[in-house]
């Protein structure tokens, strides 16, 4: 930081460093880490999430429709990947904004 009070000779401001200065890049770089382990407990949640919710629908949705016939499992085990991996990319893309959009109307 500059300190306006320390001049050169030439009149110029020097340059000095407050231990101010050194605190908020302290700062700074704990909201970095801060956002940063959001970002990765928010990914994480997701992906948990999507695990659990895919495999419980479509088992209980094959149940449903089709009864626990020979290929039940292999059938659930494939329709619940091809679930998972339509739904991340949702939970990813779409979250971020359906969660803006429900903090505006419940304020």
């Amino acid at each position: 930081m500059l300190d306006p009070r320390r001049r050169s000779s030439t009149g110029r401001d020097c340059p000095v460093r407050s231990a101010q200065g050194g605190h908020i890049e302290a700062l700074n770089l704990q909201r970095k880490k801060n956002m940063n382990t959001q970002l990765k407990r928010k990914i994480a949640f997701a992906l948990s999430m999507g695990i659990i919710t895919t495999g419980i629908i479509s088992f209980v949705l094959l149940a449903l429709n089709l009864g626990f016939s020979k290929g039940f499992v292999l059938t659930w085990l494939r329709s619940w990947s091809i679930g998972y991996l339509i739904v991340i990319p949702a939970i990813l893309l779409i979250g971020p904004r359906l969660q803006a959009h429900v903090d505006r109307l419940v304020r």
